[in-house]
């Protein structure tokens, strides 16, 4: 998650947000308000004039469309990883070797077949499957442009906690963002520190690279969500000042503008977004935004001072939300939390919740957290009882969690957990606690990053280390191989390959 836990649980995290009488009051979510869940609509009446000749073409197309529909459910779900690590969803039944290398500097999104990397002179598309380039743009003159596809902007928060990525990979090639502040004024080219900024958002067409609408804004890019399509923005002006925006990407309209005043926006220590509002808390106290409309809401229960930082994500299935506020007092547990479900009910949580890669929602009912500085355990979602604990790591990382099982990876190893039970099924030492060998998985095996044999260092092999598909369920390794020297980071991407990244180069495995 990459913020340091501390603090002992307190009340859980409470922001009250209340819009102007024209609008349907929010409903409680996590000790903070947003829109209540839509309601079905009452007196809906089924269609029953269907002709007994179609009752056969319909059984069968409705056994097809489950079947398919299940099958997508399982894919879709394997997706739904929250790490960096991604999902891999070729048959691992085979060791991955390097098929292609290109010189980067470093890796700027996954679009499902397409990967951008990037370096000084600019970024480019590359054919996750050959390394073929489709498409590069060069870095505009006095800018730190970078590109990202538009999916990865979403639940950019500051600070930055939890996912900062989309929940969802996407496997199709979609719009593309390029976001660059430049110097106003003088030598764009070597601007000093205290000069006015500008930033600027280009659209690119995922698949061409072709330029689109542009949009500039005062300002450096702090936070950043996509919100019905459309990118919204906080920027950080020279004159201390905050500015929201609201911008469609296909067409370049701004739909709303708003400033936040430097009085107001002085000493800014959280942005977040939740169910259609924008959060911020400054030295000033809690200010909030609608999404829809850009109208500023109105706070009766500000964010409490000793919250730093707050992390969400919604669980795969059920609907239910992870809430947990980050305390800027050391210790464990290092905040406090609730399980929100979607009549508003809140559950408080035993604990911070483990980082999750990859989560098929095959147990729904229970939630990964660690109770202990030396324990982890699952909470249940419904009531907040601890049905079990095992020894584990605060800082441990769940790598997959599919079939009931999960995989936690922290500095002593891996570890197999029955999720149900919290049985440990197999242990595996050795292994490279890097971000990148989590999430790895074809639901049937997981990959696991190991740290280089004595053999591979007689032969001159030092810094290289193994990859391992071991079985989800008992451990058993199927097959090694020995991952590129000087392997810095190991990612899967949605389109189903898996990258290793080193000092200026990336290489495509397969």
């Amino acid at each position: 998650m990459g913020t340091p836990r501390s603090g002992r649980a307190g009340g859980a995290v409470d922001v009250e947000l209340v819009d102007g009488p024209d609008e349907v009051a929010p409903g409680r979510f996590g000790g903070w308000l947003v829109p209540p869940p839509p309601r079905p609509a009452a007196g809906r009446r089924g269609r029953r004039r269907h002709r007994l000749a179609l009752a056969a073409v319909v059984v069968v197309v409705a056994v097809v469309v489950t079947v398919a529909t299940v099958r997508q459910a399982r894919t879709d779900a394997l997706l739904a990883g929250l790490g960096e690590g991604g999902v891999e969803l070729l048959p691992l039944d085979h060791p991955l070797r390097e098929r292609w290398r290109a010189d980067v500097g470093a890796v700027g999104g996954d679009m499902g077949p397409l990967v951008l990397v990037a370096d000084a002179d600019g970024t480019r598309a590359l054919d996750a499957r050959s390394g073929a380039e489709r498409w590069e743009r060069a870095r505009p003159a006095g800018t730190d442009e970078e590109c990202s596809p538009l999916a990865d902007l979403t639940w950019r928060t500051l600070p930055a906690v939890g996912s900062q990525g989309p929940g969802t990979p996407s496997r199709a090639v979609t719009p593309v963002l390029c976001l660059g502040s430049r110097a106003v004024g003088g030598d764009a080219d070597t601007p000093t520190d205290d000069a006015a900024r500008t930033t600027t958002v280009t659209r690119l067409d995922g698949g061409s690279g072709e330029p689109g609408p542009m949009l500039t804004v005062a300002g450096v890019v702090v936070a950043s969500h996509v919100h019905g399509g459309d990118l919204v923005l906080v920027t950080a002006a020279d004159d201390a000042s905050l500015r929201l925006t609201r911008w469609h990407p296909g067409t370049g309209a701004v739909q709303w503008r708003r400033e936040v005043r430097p009085a107001e926006a002085a000493g800014l220590r959280y942005v977040g977004w939740q169910q259609g509002v924008l959060t911020l808390a400054t030295r000033a106290g809690t200010l909030a935004f609608n999404l829809d409309s850009g109208r500023e809401m109105t706070v009766t229960e500000p964010l409490p001072a000793r919250v730093v930082a707050v992390e969400r994500h919604l669980l795969p299935r059920g609907g239910v939300e992870v809430v947990w506020g980050f305390h800027e007092e050391g210790g464990f547990p290092g905040g406090a939390g609730v399980l929100v479900h979607r009549d508003d009910r809140e559950v408080p949580l035993a604990g911070p919740p483990l980082p999750v890669a990859v989560d098929d929602g095959s147990v729904p009912g229970l939630v990964l957290v660690a109770t202990s500085p030396t324990t982890v355990g699952a909470v249940d979602v419904a009531t907040g009882a601890v049905r079990w604990e095992a020894d584990g790591s605060p800082d441990a990382q769940v790598t997959a969690r599919v079939g009931g099982v999960a995989v936690l990876v922290d500095a002593t190893g891996a570890t197999a957990l029955d999720v149900r039970t919290g049985d440990v099924l197999w242990h595996a030492g050795d292994v490279a606690d890097e971000p990148g060998s989590l999430g790895l998985t074809d639901g049937a095996r997981v990959l696991l990053r190991h740290a280089g044999t004595a053999d591979a260092a007689d032969a001159g092999d030092d810094d290289a280390d193994d990859l391992a598909a071991h079985d989800l369920r008992t451990g058993e390794v199927a097959w090694t191989a020995r991952l590129p020297a000087g392997t810095l980071d190991v990612r899967g991407t949605a389109g189903g390959r898996v990258v290793a990244v080193g000092d200026g180069w990336v290489a495509g495995l397969g």
